[in-house]
């Protein structure tokens, strides 16, 4: 398998791909917080919030995946803000000797638009001795 490290312009467009995903709206039939029973053990994640049982790949994908991301959504991270208009990254140190030599070390940060604008600040390493690419961000 060959990986080699993924280009500059490659971690721009991901950022681009993940600042601009599109979520459905959260539902408005998700109780409050406060009005949800404690359970024990985790909730089984092949049963739908109405009780249906997960029995085919194309129903994960297109009915309890969506309701899961919309349940941490709505409980956890909040709503997925809009593609920024101006995103750019800057690489702002890297260090080839990290690890004793055995990876780079490539600090950068991306800014999202005009001065005070939000900015994201990435730590990635990257191997060395590997020819070929290598991943950066996985599913």
């Amino acid at each position: 398998m060959n990986l080699r490290p993924p280009s500059l312009q490659t971690i721009v467009l991901l950022m681009s791909l993940l600042a601009g995903c599109a979520s459905r709206p959260i539902p408005s039939s998700f109780p409050e917080v406060s009005a949800l029973a404690p359970q024990a053990a985790p909730p089984d994640p092949l049963v739908m919030l109405d009780g249906r049982r997960i029995t085919s790949r194309e129903q994960w994908f297109g009915e309890r995946r969506p309701e899961l991301k919309a349940l941490f959504q709505h409980y956890m991270y909040g709503a997925i803000p809009p593609k920024p208009a101006n995103l750019q990254a800057n690489v702002v140190a890297e260090y080839r000797d990290f690890l004793g030599g055995k990876a780079t070390l490539k600090l950068v940060s991306l800014t999202t638009g005009p001065a005070g604008a939000p900015r994201i600040d990435l730590m990635l390493v990257l191997p060395n001795k590997h020819s070929g690419r290598c991943r950066c961000f996985s599913r």
